[in-house]
């Protein structure tokens, strides 16, 4: 998920990890200071979006509390790039994505997607799958480029 992409990016380990944890991991919203090719990045690792908990709205607030605690001044957003981690198995935008996607842009405004990169998960997984046995018979590029569409379709709504 999120954590394993922040430490794969960065090249070691700065968030938590526990693939056998069902709980998120990490409910901080105070950021990981790290040093990345001689450049201070501030990395804010959040819980799970949608993890059965109900407090995506609330964690969503936090975190706008915080990077604006972290802000330099002249910052409009406070960050230079948002990881959107979303998994890639689902052939279906849900409901709950939809309503997660629109707490992010309620919390952290419009100008959040500015700085947005869609990750996709588990598209390794999807990947793995033979075309006959996936649930939608398109090619994997198209498959992939068609659920980036649904989210980008879902943030401007």
């Amino acid at each position: 998920g999120k954590s394993t992409l922040i430490n794969t990016l960065l090249g070691r380990d700065v968030t938590a990890v526990r693939p056998d944890c069902i709980d998120a991991v990490r409910h901080a919203t105070e950021p990981v200071e790290v040093t990345f090719n001689s450049i201070r990045v501030k990395v804010w690792d959040t819980q799970g979006a949608q993890d059965g908990s109900d407090m995506e709205a609330e964690t969503f607030v936090r975190v706008k509390e915080s990077i604006e605690r972290h802000r330099l001044p002249g910052e409009e957003l406070g960050v230079d790039v948002v990881l959107v981690c979303m998994s890639l198995i689902s052939t279906r935008l849900s409901y709950d994505t939809r309503d997660t996607l629109h707490i992010i842009t309620q919390s952290l405004g419009e100008q959040v997607w500015r700085h947005a990169i869609l990750t996709l998960t588990m598209a390794n997984v999807l990947a793995a799958v033979p075309p006959e046995d996936r649930q939608v018979q398109l090619p994997y590029h198209e498959y992939v480029s068609g659920f980036a569409d649904k989210v980008l379709d879902a943030v401007r709504a």
